[in-house]
């Protein structure tokens, strides 16, 4: 189902009842059933991957640049039309309420100390995550430390990246099983 909608970033996503792990197969066959949603009529479009393992679209209408998540219960795409804005990248991450405490123990490996010290309930600290990972993905530098990726001031939706304009976007996922954050980093020009 159609989750965002910006008029140039669409998100769509699958909500599942159960919260289970889901099989490679299942995730692959909900990722084809979301993209028949978001190119009805286009039957060959397919995700290949690029040689860092990133998600690239094949076959579309238009130029686009899509990202995935997937947690126990959602599957999710963004997708954005390159032919009305060019990003240097998107981004996308879904998790459940649930991942809390495992994200507590790993905090001191994606957050600053300083970062850390601004966290108080698993509900930011799940944000945070949310945040990073989706501007991880969008700004397509493998290998970029996860304590390096900064947070954005409270109440300010965007943040700089080496020049590069991001925003940044809370997504609210059907049945409140988790969050979901959706990054875009603008190109220059």
């Amino acid at each position: 189902m159609l989750i965002f909608d910006n008029g140039i970033i669409k998100a769509y996503a699958r909500i599942f009842p159960e919260n289970r792990k889901r099989t490679r197969l299942e995730i692959e066959q909900t990722e084809e059933s979301l993209l028949a949603e978001a190119f009805p009529g286009h039957k060959n479009i397919a995700i290949g991957h690029r040689a860092d393992g990133a998600p690239l679209l094949l076959n579309t209408p238009f130029p686009a640049a899509i990202s995935i998540s997937h947690s126990n219960r959602v599957v999710a795409l963004a997708i954005a039309d390159n032919s009305k804005a060019t990003f240097h990248g998107i981004g996308i991450d879904t998790e459940t309420f649930d991942r809390g405490s495992q994200l507590r123990r790993i905090a001191p490996r994606f957050l600053s100390p300083l970062q850390r010290s601004a966290i108080i309930t698993d509900r930011q600290l799940l944000r945070a995550w949310t945040i990073k990972e989706a501007l991880y993905k969008a700004a397509g530098r493998p290998g970029w430390p996860l304590r390096e990726i900064p947070l954005p001031q409270k109440n300010v939706p965007g943040i700089t990246i080496a020049g590069y304009g991001c925003t940044i976007t809370d997504i609210a996922i059907p049945a409140d099983c988790g969050l979901m954050t959706l990054a875009a980093i603008s190109s220059p020009g």
